[in-house]
């Protein structure tokens, strides 16, 4: 249970899993730090202030096939209703066993239930 006049949405409840590790995290983002980036907690500021919920997802990508489209589309809902394009920001890349690169992909959604996929196609 958390409490902060002016901050946290009142009778707020967030069913999103969340562990001890992101306490930590939590505290820091409110108090101005910064959390060590050995901390493999995440802040849940966005859950307690209902506000965007950003998402990391980090999938490889080929290096020797460039006619591959990748795309990421998100979801709601598995058993009804279309999957739509995610507006995603990429925040980096990393060569991963010289045939791949990983792509580690930012997430923003108002809902913190969202289903992601990953979409290859060809050109």
């Amino acid at each position: 249970m958390i409490s902060f006049l002016g901050r946290v949405v009142t009778n707020w409840v967030v069913k999103a899993p969340v562990s001890q590790l992101n306490l930590f995290a939590t505290i820091f983002d409110y108090t101005g730090g910064s959390a060590s980036d050995d901390s493999d907690g995440t802040s849940l500021r966005c859950f307690i202030e209902k506000t965007t919920y950003n998402k990391d997802y980090i999938h490889r990508k080929r290096i020797d096939n460039v006619g591959l489209i990748y795309s990421l589309e998100t979801k709601t809902d598995l058993m009804n209703g279309s999957w739509a394009p995610a507006a995603h920001t990429v925040l980096g890349t990393r060569e991963f066993n010289g045939e791949y690169d990983e792509v580690t992909n930012e997430i923003s959604t108002d809902d913190p239930n969202v289903f992601i996929r990953l979409k290859i196609t060809e050109q």
